[in-house]
């Protein structure tokens, strides 16, 4: 998906890979660029150049766990990859998603929350097969609470629809070409749908629309659409 590999190619690059797998139990993205020019495979080493170039990953760090990461200690991680090419950023990110979601599918700690926010979604692939489909339709089971963050939903390319599976979805002020499916998505009622879209369109800075759960006077939980006034940061420090 980073790469924008073709058909051919990702079946020639699984296949130089499943054969370097073979050969070693210590293989790297440093093998397999050896691979490809020793065999000559220099169209789809172009391809992937900038990974297998900048190899990101430390092999020798066997003790390595997602465990140590996520807890109830308080702590923030920050993940930092400004050094990174973009392409080889974006897959660093799709590596590691799919590793902390294989992990809290296994983790025998059913009571562990994996809360991931992750900023600049349109970047990162939405389809079918994708660890952040996966987390979107599956991770509320395994203990995920993501928080994604976009500025335009219409570049998200594969599932979009997926990323309304979020049970709260806050919207400041859309582009125009997107307020339309947004209201569609907020609510099924089409006289509900020309007020959201009115509404998105009109936002003013400092607020948005927030779709989500909310507790009414009985103590119950039901949905809701609001329009959310937030407080400018003067006013909260006063």
């Amino acid at each position: 998906f980073v790469f924008n590999l073709g058909v051919q190619q990702k079946s020639k690059l699984i296949m130089v890979m499943n054969e370097g797998m073979s050969k070693s139990s210590h293989y790297s993205f440093t093998a397999l660029k050896k691979q490809l020019i020793d065999d000559e495979n220099l169209t789809l080493y172009g391809r992937i150049q900038p990974l297998l170039d900048n190899d990101p990953f430390n092999y020798d760090n066997s003790d390595f766990s997602w465990s140590d990461y996520f807890g109830h200690r308080g702590q923030i991680n920050i993940i930092q990859l400004s050094q990174f090419p973009a392409s080889v950023k974006n897959a660093i990110i799709e590596f590691i998603l799919w590793d902390l979601f294989n992990f809290s599918r296994s983790n025998a700690d059913k009571h562990l929350i994996y809360p991931v926010f992750l900023d600049e979604v349109q970047n990162l692939d939405f389809n079918q097969e994708s660890p952040v489909f996966k987390v979107l339709t599956e991770g509320r089971k395994f203990g995920w609470s993501g928080v994604f963050a976009t500025q335009s939903l219409s570049t998200i390319k594969g599932e979009i629809s997926s990323i309304y599976n979020a049970a709260e979805q806050i919207h400041f002020l859309p582009p125009e070409s997107e307020t339309r499916n947004i209201a569609k998505k907020l609510t099924s009622n089409s006289d509900l749908q020309k007020q959201m879209e009115q509404s998105l369109s009109v936002l003013q800075k400092g607020q948005c629309i927030v779709s989500g759960q909310s507790l009414n006077t009985q103590g119950k939980l039901n949905k809701t659409i609001n329009i959310v006034n937030i407080d400018s940061m003067q006013s909260r420090l006063n």
